[in-house]
């Protein structure tokens, strides 16, 4: 039974930083021969140069599960050099990222924010310190999760697996 609980999109960079790039390549297109820019043309820019941060950017995923502890595995695409709009993506996997020790009795909120600190702390060691985790979703999420009876479970479901074998 598949036990993923999360994945935690790594992007190459954050959604300002994608809008300010793309705000100097409309700029330098616009003003390539110094005459004052028509709505056609800025709409076959639009439709041609400029791409969503959130579907594009993606560079990597953490993926977090349960296995008597909350584990978290990371992929990264297949690519020694990253540059901003990579066409063609392959994920492969890269090794466990890091374990975190859930306190069940501490409120959604407190557990989801420790294990966004464990993720961040470890991103500076993992050479993540300059690419943009978005934790947006996982919070929203986390915060409305019962992590003792989802713990439960997935202990539960390990505990099923190990007799049946």
């Amino acid at each position: 039974m598949e036990k993923n609980l999360f994945d935690i999109p790594i992007y190459r960079c954050s959604p300002e930083q994608h809008k300010q790039e793309m705000d100097v390549i409309r700029k330098k297109w616009v003003m390539m021969d110094g005459r004052e820019i028509r709505e056609h043309e800025i709409i076959f820019f639009e439709n041609n140069f400029n791409y969503s941060w959130q579907f594009n950017e993606v560079i990597g995923w953490l993926r977090l599960y349960f296995y008597h502890s909350l584990q978290i595995d990371c992929w990264m695409i297949k690519k020694r050099k990253i540059n901003k709009g990579i066409l063609k993506k392959e994920f492969i996997y890269t090794e466990r990222f890091t374990e975190i020790f859930i306190d069940v009795n501490k409120c959604p909120e407190e557990i989801t924010e420790e294990i966004c600190r464990g993720i961040k702390n470890k991103a500076k060691s993992y050479g993540l310190a300059n690419r943009y985790i978005d934790f947006s979703s996982f919070k929203i999420i986390g915060r409305c999760t019962d992590w003792k009876r989802l713990r439960q479970h997935f202990n539960y479901i390990d505990v099923m697996s190990s007799t049946v074998s």
